[in-house]
């Protein structure tokens, strides 16, 4: 069975403004008969679709969900609109299987252990890292306020558009090519011998130093650094500047002279294109800079910021948490599986809490649109979001047929066998996340 869920869409600076974003289209397409001219000056952020205690998603009871739910629940709440969560809690053996029950951040509650989403980043957000789980642990039993759960956060980024971001530590030697290019970085980190970035052994510690150096210096010192890297661009030929030259320009119209500006050199810049992906494990330093992508991440609220945010900086817990690892980082197509009709996008994560399924139908699929049907297993608890078209999915066992169309959005029953099929002349594509095998 699939259910139709309502996702919640959060509004931060960073969002992009008004409904030509994807998370504003479906602010606007779950709102029909509101004013277009209220959401003109949104800024449109992040869906999400899952269990997340501040905003879990919503679901009305209606009669095609009445066999799968307990005679009571269905009695208390015909017609009514519930959080997912309590449907699931209310009527786990269903809703939830074996394996999901048994993970430990899930145990005794109604909550998945993944967040899906979507992201409109139309401003750069903040440089962070998010704790391991031993040190999340420690942090939230330290500072409960800041740190809300115990658990890590390993999360997964799908570009829909071309996607800017920066993603753990560059090389040494990239970073040592950087410095160098540079006289303001030069100077700033005169103390430093940096030339040990070029060194395997030596690189880590080299680039601990760094960082150090980078949240030791006094807000004049950053500022002036800053001011100097800015001056020193703009006399280069613009043809020549690189991705995170361009971007300093950028961080600072948003960020003046903050301090992850600096950081930002350290960091490898990436745009990636439509369907290429990056995971970003535990201890390592990102920041999404402009696009739409969709996201996925473990169930939890840890982040440990380090610049570019207005938000409190944790540069203490960052300098000691981080990994400092130089090893080259390479965006993911996914695995692919070419099909009669279609194609399977598979993107591992790495970590148990999810992994992510792409199926996309092109519109100049052959023959017969109702006859172009592929089937998907769904072992686990599952989220199913539209992102192109239309086109319909079949329940085999139930004989339920679902007509599913752009930002549809949709909570899988665990042990399912979907087909899906495209509608004549259309593409249809759909992301699935679930928990990973």
């Amino acid at each position: 069975l699939m259910i139709p869920i309502t996702g919640s869409t959060q509004k931060y600076h960073w969002g992009k403004v008004g409904v030509d974003c994807l998370v504003g289209m479906y602010s606007k397409k779950t709102h029909p008969d509101s004013d277009i001219e209220l959401f003109k000056n949104i800024h449109f952020a992040e869906l999400w679709m899952g269990t997340h205690p501040g905003s879990p998603s919503l679901v009305k009871i209606t009669e095609n969900i009445q066999k799968w739910v307990t005679p009571e629940f269905y009695e208390k709440h015909q017609g009514k609109t519930v959080h997912l969560d309590e449907l699931i809690i209310s009527n786990k053996s269903v809703m939830f299987n074996e394996k999901t029950e048994s993970m430990d951040v899930v145990k005794g509650s109604g909550s998945l252990p993944y967040l899906f989403k979507i992201l409109s980043v139309d401003s750069p957000l903040s440089i962070q890292a998010h704790p391991d789980k031993q040190l999340a642990e420690k942090l939230h039993e330290q500072f409960p306020d800041i740190y809300k759960d115990s658990n890590h956060k390993p999360e997964m980024v799908i570009a829909l558009t071309e996607f800017e971001c920066l993603c753990s530590f560059s090389e040494g030697k990239t970073i040592l090519k950087r410095l160098h290019n540079n006289p303001a970085l030069l100077e700033f980190f005169k103390d430093v011998n940096i030339e040990n970035l070029a060194d395997d052994e030596k690189s880590k510690e080299t680039l601990k130093e760094i960082v150090k150096v980078i949240y030791s210096s006094s807000d004049v010192l950053v500022a002036e650094c800053v001011e100097k890297i800015l001056s020193h661009i703009e006399s280069l030929d613009e043809k020549d500047w690189t991705i995170m030259q361009r971007l300093a320009f950028r961080l600072h119209e948003f960020y003046e002279n903050d301090v992850g500006i600096i950081f930002g050199f350290l960091l490898n810049d990436f745009v990636l294109q439509p369907g290429e992906s990056l995971v970003l494990g535990p201890n390592e330093p990102h920041a999404y800079i402009r696009g739409e992508a969709i996201e996925c991440v473990a169930a939890s609220d840890n982040v440990v910021r380090g610049g570019l945010t207005p938000k409190f900086k944790d540069s203490a817990t960052l300098i000691e948490m981080l990994t400092y690892s130089t090893e080259d980082v390479e965006p993911s197509k996914g695995t692919t599986s070419e099909h009669e009709f279609c194609k399977h996008i598979v993107y591992n994560s790495g970590f148990k809490e999810f992994n992510v399924h792409k199926i996309v139908f092109p519109a100049s699929a052959e023959g017969n649109a109702e006859e172009n049907v592929y089937s998907v297993n769904i072992q686990d608890p599952s989220m199913l979001l539209c992102t192109k078209g239309k086109g319909k999915v079949t329940d085999q066992a139930d004989a339920v047929d679902y007509e599913v169309e752009f930002l549809n959005t949709f909570y899988c029953l665990p042990g399912k066998e979907l087909k899906l099929s495209r509608h004549p002349e259309e593409e249809f594509e759909v992301f699935i996340a679930t928990i990973a095998e």
